[in-house]
C-alpha cells in the first residue's frame, strides 16, 4: 500500500476513534506523519487536558500513546492485525509541559503467527527521549 494512502487511512481511523465518547478522545489529536511496513511516526501537541495535577503530561497518556502507536505499526504490516495486549512496559525519562509537541516512533520488532513484539519511543521537539516502551501483542490463531 502506498505510504500516502496508508497515512490517510490511519489518520482517518484515529479521527473516527477520537470522535467517540470516553478515554480514546485523545486520539483525535494524534497525527500519523509517516508510515512504512512495520514502522510508524506520529505527533501530537500536549494540551492541558493531557496533564496530571502538576501540569505535565500524564503517565497514563504516555502508556496509551505507546499502546496505540505500536498497534498502528502492526496495522502497517502485510498481516495488518491489531491484536490484544499481553504486556506493556513503559520507562518514563523526562516530563513534558503543556504546549510541547511530541513525536512518537513505533516499530514492529518481530511478528509471528500469534505473537508480535513491538517498541516505541516518545521524543520532545529537541529530540530528547521522554519515554520508551515495549508492547507484546497476541494476534490470535
Amino acid at each position: 500500500m502506498a505510504s500516502k494512502v496508508l497515512i490517510e487511512r490511519l489518520n482517518a481511523n484515529l479521527q473516527r476513534i477520537g470522535a467517540l465518547k470516553g478515554f480514546d478522545q485523545f486520539m483525535k489529536q494524534v497525527k500519523v506523519c509517516s508510515a512504512t511496513p512495520g514502522k510508524l511516526e506520529l505527533e501530537m501537541t500536549v494540551e492541558e487536558e493531557h496533564t496530571n495535577p502538576v501540569q505535565t503530561m500524564h503517565g497514563g497518556l504516555t502508556a496509551s500513546l505507546i499502546d496505540v502507536s505500536t498497534t498502528y505499526a502492526l496495522m502497517t504490516t502485510e498481516d495488518a492485525r491489531p491484536g490484544v495486549s499481553l504486556s506493556l512496559d513503559v520507562n518514563y525519562l523526562k516530563a513534558v509541559q503543556i504546549g510541547e509537541k511530541i513525536r512518537i516512533e513505533a516499530e514492529v520488532l518481530k511478528q509471528g503467527r500469534s505473537i508480535a513484539f513491538t517498541k516505541a519511543k516518545l521524543l520532545n521537539q529537541k529530540g530528547e527521549l521522554i519515554a520508551v516502551g515495549s508492547h507484546v501483542k497476541h494476534l490470535g490463531s
